[in-house]
């Protein structure tokens, strides 16, 4: 019995070491992430493009929903631990997503209160903010894929 257990134990350790790398892990995990920012960023576009046909009702729900996406995707970010050679460009990647989640829910509160100006101003905000994600994106998996 102990031959047995302890053949178990060699055989648990020689399997520990066959994992992935961490790179390799990391860029795996990213992958999903990677697939919901592009439609996040996308979603944000259109969003924009057709925001003079809808209700102040629509447009705070609408953009609401999008800063909230934007809040997920930062944490599921969060959630991973890239490699030290990743780590500025996922930070990066984070603060532009907050910037951006902070512009969206302020065309919500804008779009509620009926403040077309205000909600104008942080329309412009979104611009800035979802270019800054969409840059920091492809930074981020342009170098996982070094």
């Amino acid at each position: 019995m102990l031959r047995f257990t302890a053949a178990l134990a060699a055989l648990a350790l020689l399997g520990a070491g066959c994992g992935k790398s961490k790179p390799d892990d990391y860029a795996d995990r990213l992958k999903p992430v990677n697939q919901h920012l592009n439609a996040f960023v996308q979603d944000v576009s259109r969003s924009v493009t057709g925001a003079s046909t809808k209700t102040d009702e629509q447009l705070a729900r609408q953009f609401g929903g999008l800063g909230d996406r934007a809040g997920v995707l930062r944490k599921q970010l969060n959630d991973l631990d890239p490699p030290d050679d990743l780590r500025t460009e996922q930070k990066t990647l984070v603060s532009a997503l907050r910037k951006s989640e902070h512009a969206l829910h302020a065309v919500q509160k804008a779009a509620s209160q009926h403040k077309a100006s205000e909600a104008g101003a942080a329309t412009l905000a979104i611009a800035t903010t979802t270019l800054a994600v969409e840059g920091a994106r492809r930074q981020l998996t342009r170098e996982v894929r070094r």
